[in-house]
């Protein structure tokens, strides 16, 4: 038993090492395969990865494909009609010639082929030029004008008499000296300065319409050339002085961006048809194409109830014109005043006195400082300080908008060439508005001085303002 007992001990010795050893060769195979396995992995991994982006390329190409076919089928339906459209035409051909084919066998039985050997002896570049031309116009002038200078007349005669009521404006005060004329109102002052400018412009309307007679431009009738000269000249200054009474520097402004603007847009050079769409749109409110309407017929020749129907809007104008120059005019007083005001203290641009009937303080203060004086002044404090702590920023706020919007219609123009003009008037019109802001915030804060200063007047000060602002009205 002991021999067989150490015999088994031996076996399973033996068989433990045989274990081991196979223990250890499978470690290193595995530790040999590991790596290998890992390395397999990942380019499964990566091939996966390559695949799905291939499926979804397929995918697309797959789509893109869809559409195509989409798009060759629709070209297909296109080609099929016009396959179907060109057979009509064939078939239209087709009759055409048979229709061809039997008047040229009548012809030839007819005539014996003779008048079939006519048609072949015509004159082919006759044939040509008909071909080319078939039709010729005749044209007859029911108002000629014999040269281009007479046609062109009109425009720079109107435009010579708006540029000379502008000079008017220019060499002339608009202000009337009170000195001697105590009771002087501002209606009076306006419309006297008027007259005497008015003669001016009727001996300018005169030198220049009698100087175009002489250099030989044409005319229907001499006195109704000079006459519609005249009156034209009249309702300019009427206007322009309107613009310059009431709003000073402004308005010599506004008169030079129209005598701009009024050039392409008074039919002056070509048809309004011709014009973009934003000088047709204005032309029916421009006084030269009114002007030059007249004029015209004067020289070509009278055509129905134009003549009357220019002058009678160019005359409805100039009466807008002054009455609303006018009333603007005495109610901006002030306001030009200051501005003047400013003007003289820069030094630069020349500056008016403004001459005011009245005392220049505003009828509200006056009657506010009079029923409550304290009452009044802090209230004028008040709104002094909120306006001085933000002046400064509204003031560099308008400017920057303004620059702003000078830019962004200059981008606008260059983007759009095609209507430049357009941006043209935009750009004067934003001009003025940015300018009538800044105008309009100097003069709330000059009003606001000049209410403090009321607040600080006597009563028989305040008394004596009350009874001017009521001889003035």
């Amino acid at each position: 038993a002991a021999s067989t007992v150490g015999a088994a001990a031996d076996a399973f010795g033996t068989a433990t090492d045989d274990t081991r050893a196979a223990a250890r060769a499978l470690q290193t195979s595995v530790s040999d395969a590991l790596p290998g396995l890992n390395s397999a992995i990942d380019s499964v991994n990566s091939t996966a990865g390559r695949f799905s982006g291939a499926l979804d390329s397929t995918r697309t190409l797959l789509q893109e494909s869809s559409d195509l076919l989409d798009g060759v089928d629709d070209g297909l339906d296109r080609v099929d009609g016009l396959i179907d459209s060109f057979d009509g035409n064939l078939s239209g051909i087709e009759s055409g010639l048979r229709t061809a084919k039997t008047d040229i066998l009548a012809l030839n039985i007819a005539s014996d082929g003779s008048l079939l050997h006519s048609v072949t002896d015509l004159d082919s570049d006759s044939i040509g030029r008909f071909l080319s031309t078939p039709a010729e116009v005749e044209s007859h002038a029911v108002y000629p004008v014999r040269s281009y200078g007479s046609g062109m007349a009109s425009l720079f005669t109107n435009l010579s008499l708006w540029i000379g009521a502008f000079m008017l404006m220019i060499i002339f005060r608009t202000e009337v000296d009170r000195a001697g004329m105590r009771r002087l109102t501002v209606g009076q002052a306006y419309r006297g300065r008027l007259m005497l400018l008015g003669a001016l412009s009727v001996a300018q309307s005169v030198v220049v319409t009698v100087g175009d007679l002489i250099l030989g431009v044409q005319n229907v009738n001499p006195l109704a050339f000079v006459g519609t000269g005249v009156l034209t000249g009249l309702a300019y200054l009427t206007i322009i002085y309107a613009l310059v009474s009431a709003l000073g520097h402004i308005g010599r402004g506004i008169a030079v961006a129209l005598a701009f603007i009024q050039i392409p847009g008074a039919t002056g050079l070509y048809p309004i048809e011709m014009m973009p769409d934003f000088f047709q749109s204005i032309s029916p409110f421009l006084p030269l194409a009114h002007g030059i309407t007249a004029l015209r017929e004067t020289v070509g020749g009278f055509y129905g109830d134009h003549w009357w129907r220019a002058m009678g809007l160019l005359a409805l104008m100039a009466l807008v014109a002054f009455v609303a120059g006018m009333l603007v005019r005495r109610w901006l007083s002030n306001v030009n005043r200051q501005v003047n005001d400013q003007l003289d203290v820069g030094g630069l641009i020349i500056s008016e006195k403004v001459e005011i009937t009245g005392s220049g303080y505003r009828l509200s203060d006056t009657v506010g400082a009079l029923r409550d004086r304290e009452g009044f002044r802090d209230e004028i404090d008040r709104r002094w300080r909120r306006l001085r702590e933000n002046y400064a920023l509204w003031l560099g706020l308008s400017v920057i908008v303004g620059v702003l919007g000078v830019v962004v219609l200059g981008v606008l123009a260059r983007m759009i060439p095609d209507q430049k003009m357009l941006f043209f008037g935009l750009l004067c019109l934003w001009f003025l508005l940015v300018i009538g802001f800044i105008a309009g915030l100097d003069y709330i804060r000059q009003s606001y001085r000049r209410a403090h200063d009321v607040s600080e007047m006597s009563e028989n000060e305040l008394q004596l303002a009350v009874a001017d602002k009521g001889e003035q009205a």
